[in-house]
Formats: structure tokens, sequence, C-alpha cells
């Protein structure tokens, strides 16, 4: 854990320039790691893809993978049983929505899981105190972590933002699947941002492999009931 005292914030002009594009899907099931396979659909849905690195593609979620701190027995086969609610979103510069927009209506083929992508939505992104990110990568070599020295480099790397990041706080390790190596990732909770800092880190993000949903960040409600969540089995 990493944690500092909280200053008084100043009032900022927020940028709304990067936005997270959400789109229905009807399916059944998707495996638990589908990160890359899900990037791979998309690629050939949305040449834009291999044009650019400034899309993020978030993990889809459901009500029972615990936003993002369950911890599978097995990801690779484990699967997600998908609800109406479910979404498919892009985090993306607003300048690129028309380009991505015509993946409505497209049908992918996600390792043997179908999805129909339907209509799409813009969501701003939201100014919260508190985000976490269900992935971030702290090493492709060795599943074991020194959650310290994983803070502290998300510090400095986080510093580079222009944010003086309070408290950090590790969840759950998990891994995503890459041809070339495994990703062993760690979720991750920094509190008490300023909306700056906030919509700054959201807009950035982490790391290289934010196209397998990793170093993306989202609002969460708050410290305590992750810390509460994180003790659990």
């Amino acid at each position: 854990m990493f944690w500092q005292e909280t200053t008084a914030q100043t009032t900022t002009t927020i940028d709304d320039s990067i936005v997270d594009l959400s789109f229905s899907i009807r399916g059944k099931t998707l495996k638990i790691d589908h990160s890359y396979d899900l990037y791979q659909a998309l690629s050939q849905a949305l040449p834009i893809l291999n044009e650019t690195n400034d899309i993020g593609i978030h993990p889809i979620i459901t009500a029972t993978s615990g936003n993002g701190w369950y911890q599978p027995n097995n990801p690779e086969t484990e699967i997600l049983y998908l609800s109406k609610r479910s979404k498919l979103i892009l985090r993306l510069p607003k300048a690129m929505i028309e380009r991505v927009q015509n993946l409505t209506n497209q049908t992918l083929d996600i390792a043997g899981s179908i999805l129909k992508v339907g209509q799409a939505k813009t969501k701003t992104l939201i100014a919260t105190d508190t985000l976490f990110s269900r992935h971030v990568v702290y090493s492709t070599t060795s599943e074991i972590i020194d959650e310290q020295d994983f803070l502290n480099q998300i510090y400095q790397t986080i510093q580079t933002l222009d944010i003086q990041p309070k408290k950090l706080l590790c969840g759950r390790s998990q891994t995503i699947k890459h041809p070339q190596h495994t990703l062993f990732t760690c979720s991750v909770m920094i509190a008490d941002l300023s909306k700056q800092e906030s919509i700054t880190l959201q807009q950035h993000g982490i790391g290289q492999y934010q196209r397998f949903g990793c170093g993306l960040w989202i609002p969460h409600k708050g410290i305590t009931p992750v810390g509460e969540e994180t003790k659990m089995d």
C-alpha cells in the first residue's frame, strides 16, 4: 500500500477530448481471459485499430465478475455469462468516433464466442476522486510480484502525467494470454485525486497494453469497499 495525506484541491476546467464509446452487445458467453481474442476480432472489424495506438479496449464484464476483483480459478477455461447490461466499451479520442461507429450491426467471433454489436452511446469521462484499473501489467516473465516495488513503479509513471498520487492499493493478481508472452497483471486502486488528475489519468492510462484492457482507469465508489473486498478469498 502507498499512502499520503490529502491536500486542498483547486478548481480546473475539464478536458472532454477523450470519451468512452459504449456498444450494446448480444451474446451468450465469453471466456474470462478474452482480452487478446477480443482485440483480434475488433482489429478485423475496425481497420483503424491497426493504424493507431490511441484506442483502448475495456474488458467485457458481468455482475459476477466482481468489479475486477473477482479471482477465477482458471481464467483460460472459465466463462462469463453475458447479460443485456453487458457492454463493449472503447476508450478513444472524440475525433475517431465516426470511424468506429460502423462497428454497429457487425458480428464478432471471439475465439468461438459470437457477439452481435448493437448501437453505441458516447459517455464522457467522470472526474471522481477514486479510480481503479482491473489490469495493470507488472511483468511479462514472472507471476511473482513485489507489491511495494510495483506500487513505486506506478507512482513514478503517474507522476510523469503531472499527477501526485497519494493513495495506491493493489487488488487481485490475474493473467492475460498474449501470443508473445503472458501478461501478469494486478488490479489497482488510486484515491484522493483532484478532478483534473482523475480525468488526465483516465485519458492517458498507463502502459503499452491498453488494447488488451490493461492500464485503463474507471471510477470506483471509494476506498473502503475495495480494501474490504481484497481481503476476501
